[in-house]
Parts: C-alpha cells; structure tokens; sequence
C-alpha cells in the first residue's frame, strides 16, 4: 500500500506539473486543457482495456504507466520550457501529489476488490468517461481562473482546494470485504418426528383419526 502510494503521488506530481508547464508554455487554457485531456483519455483507455481483461495487476500497470507517460511529456515540455517558468510550482504540487497519492490507492483498490466481493467494480469504466470530461471542464476553468488572478494565486488556490477535499475524503468510510455479511442460509424445516408407538403396535399417538 506504501508503494502504491507513492507511486501515486509522483504520478500525481508530474501530471499537475505537465497541466501548469503546459499553460505556461501555451498561455491558453484551451491547449492545456487539449493536453490534459489526451493524457486523461489514455489513462481511461489503458484502465478500461485493463479492466475488461481482469490482470491482477492492472491497478498497479495503470498508475506505473500513466507516470511514465506524464514523465515523457515533461522531460519534452522542459526542453521547450525554461524550467524557473515553473520551478515555483513545485510546492503545491507536492501538497496535491501527496493528497492524491494518500486517496487514490485506498479508492482504487477498493474498486478492485470489490470484483470479489460487491459490484462496485462495474463502476470503473464510467467513472473514467466522467473523469475525463471533469478534468477538460476543470483545466479550461483554472485557466481562466489564472488569467484573471494570476498563475501563482490560482495554483495556490487549486492545491489549497485539493487539500481540504483530500482531508475530507480521508474520513469517508473504507469498505473491508471481511466485513460484508455472508449470505444467510435457509434452513431447511425439521421433518416431523415420527410419533409411532414405542409398543410397535404400528399405531400412532395422537392422531385423529388414528393411522394403520
């Protein structure tokens, strides 16, 4: 879970980074948000296809993948970016990696656990198809937000936002597989007791009208 975590939080670092260097180097929210949204699609693309094939690692293989295309396009937006446009950013983006790396394991292998035990599994692909227009919709409002305020005030103002919401998040419950009640079983009704006389006089006691 440690592992996951982190790997989590780099990867959440590097995506917030590629967001604000990619709008550093565009100046438009539009082009973010159209980067943004491609690497969000091949997140989507690479979770579902994962899913639908049930590899006991997907989970684990989305994130790690996810992080080494995030990493790839930074290390090409730093070649066209100089890097102090930027460097500032680098504190709220660990305040967001390390929110997200502390929520997004515990959610997500809750979805994968409950394949086994409950059908919140099927909520996986539509969730990502929600996320990716969530993510375009919200990168087109943080630009604007940046043009209005500033880069460093809505950066400020975003990680500020992650880490109330990663503190509430914190508090909602966890569901334990272990925890689920086992299906009760029916039990069958007791076949009535055979109420022959003990005499062997193939009478039975208290029949009315008595049996042969």
């Amino acid at each position: 879970m440690l592992a996951r975590g982190l790997i989590a939080a780099a990867t959440a670092a590097f995506a917030t980074m590629w967001r604000y260097a990619g709008f550093a180097f565009t100046n438009s929210a539009f082009l973010t948000g159209l980067l943004d949204t491609a690497y969000t699609l091949a997140f989507a693309i690479a979770s579902y296809w994962l899913t639908i094939r049930r590899a006991p690692l997907s989970g684990r293989t989305v994130i790690v993948a996810s992080g080494l295309i995030s990493a790839a396009v930074i290390m090409v937006m730093a070649l066209l970016t100089p890097l102090h446009a930027y460097l500032w950013l680098l504190l709220p983006t660990v305040v967001v990696g390390v929110v997200l790396g502390v929520i997004y394991p515990a959610w997500y292998s809750q979805l994968r656990r409950g394949r086994d035990s409950n059908e919140l599994y099927r909520q996986l692909g539509p969730y990502e198809a929600v996320r990716v227009v969530a993510i375009l919709i919200g990168t087109a409002g943080i630009g604007l937000v940046a043009h209005v305020l500033g880069l460093e005030p809505a950066t400020l103002m975003i990680a500020a936002v992650f880490a109330v919401g990663g503190s509430v998040a914190l508090t909602f419950p966890r569901s334990d597989p272990d925890d689920i009640p086992a299906p009760q079983q029916t039990e069958t009704p007791p076949r009535p007791a055979d109420r022959r006389s003990i005499t062997g006089s193939g009478s039975c006691l208290g029949c009315w009208p008595p049996c042969s």
